[in-house]
């Protein structure tokens, strides 16, 4: 994921992803969404997060619940990814109070935007992500106004190929 995340920045043009100082923690293992439908025995993933200085100081506001948190939620949920924003939910932003510049990214997303959304802050006063699968497209310009933002489309090829997007 570093990897890819190193990727993403360089071409977006924030290239300092390699000056940010993570500290890695295991949260635990993690079986994923079809791990009931294998019909056999795996071992489990090792879940992380990656934190530093400016993800602890970041605060997200949730819409849906109307409630003012953190990047990572470590409350005790049944699905360890909800750990990631608290979970799926159709529009949420998270505010960088440190941000060196006054840039905006829109991120529409599936889940795995949310695990990734913490690595790109950094270079960001404010990033908001959308998930279209919970949101109607009809109802964004109600919550985002739209003047040169960056925009990033992160989306699986399941969610891209069952058109579940509204």
């Amino acid at each position: 994921m570093k990897h890819i995340t190193i990727l993403i920045a360089l071409s977006m043009q924030n290239e300092n992803m390699e000056e940010q100082n993570y500290i890695k923690t295991n949260i635990g293992e993690f079986y994923g969404t079809y791990y009931g439908q294998l019909g056999v025995n795996v071992n489990p993933d090792e879940m992380y997060i990656l934190t530093n200085e400016t993800i602890e100081n970041c605060k997200t506001y949730n819409y849906e619940k109307e409630e003012i948190g953190n990047i990572y939620d470590k409350s005790n949920s049944k699905d360890k990814y909800d750990i990631y924003l608290s979970g799926a939910t159709p529009l949420i932003y998270i505010e960088n109070p440190n941000a060196k510049e006054q840039k905006e990214l829109l991120i529409f997303r599936d889940s795995y935007g949310s695990s990734l959304a913490p690595l790109l802050v950094q270079n960001y006063q404010k990033i908001t992500l959308i998930d279209l699968r919970y949101m109607s497209s009809t109802l964004l310009d109600d919550y985002i106004e739209f003047n040169s933002q960056d925009v990033l489309f992160l989306y699986s090829t399941l969610v891209l190929n069952q058109n579940v997007l509204k």
